[in-house]
């Protein structure tokens, strides 16, 4: 995985590769939660085109469980950026999300998604 921030200082951009690894969600979402925390700023844009597999439904509830727990997410605005194969298993996680009331939507098109963050 890789976090950074985009150029004009909107969000910060964490991009996932390879199999699906709920353990290296955990790990990049607490390096993102610092890089957000250091920049005082308020949305995230998570791209997981480059998993390859699914993630098990209690992983979906998990990491949007915890994600909801997590003090330094707060009230961020996250995009997660998917594989169109999986918009099925993803909405779960953007219900689950809502119901935490976390602000977080699914897209299969990372323009969208930048357009979304970027509204406010």
């Amino acid at each position: 995985y890789t976090v950074a921030s985009n150029d004009r200082g909107e969000y910060i951009h964490v991009v996932h590769s390879g199999p699906a690894n709920p353990v290296e969600i955990l790990v990049a979402r607490a390096e993102a939660v610092r890089e957000l925390s250091a920049k005082r700023w308020c949305r995230f844009l998570v791209d997981l085109q480059g998993v390859a597999g699914k993630f098990a439904i209690m992983d979906h509830f998990n990491l949007v469980t915890s994600t909801a727990q997590d003090a330094g997410i707060g009230r961020a605005r996250i995009a997660l950026v998917i594989n169109a194969a999986f918009v099925d298993d993803f909405r779960f996680a953007e219900v689950l999300a809502i119901n935490r009331a976390l602000d977080l939507r699914i897209f299969t098109d990372a323009g969208a998604a930048v357009a979304w963050l970027t509204e406010i």
